[in-house]
């Protein structure tokens, strides 16, 4: 599995998925937002760069929302982070 890059909010988002440790919706993540005074619109955004990045998957529907669950762990992320050599 080749690690894309992602940015320093796509992985506070990936930081709050993880942490969730159950399938979260977008609303779950945009509350637990510290810090930052991003718009839901944005949380999305970011949400939906990592799901076309292969982070994140789709694993249900909850009314009009879906939720996710992140396809690798804190651990496993680090640890493919730092084999990948710099191009």
């Amino acid at each position: 599995m080749i690690i894309k890059d992602v940015s320093a909010a796509e992985l506070e988002v990936m930081e709050i998925i993880w942490a969730a440790g159950k399938p979260v919706i977008i609303t779950d993540i945009w509350q637990a937002i510290e810090g930052h005074d991003w718009t839901y619109q944005t949380v999305q955004t970011f949400v939906n760069r990592l799901n076309m990045k292969g982070f994140i998957k789709i694993v249900g529907k909850k009314v009009r929302s879906f939720e996710y669950l992140p396809l690798l762990t804190r651990a496993e992320y680090w640890m493919k982070k730092a084999t990948v050599m710099p191009e």
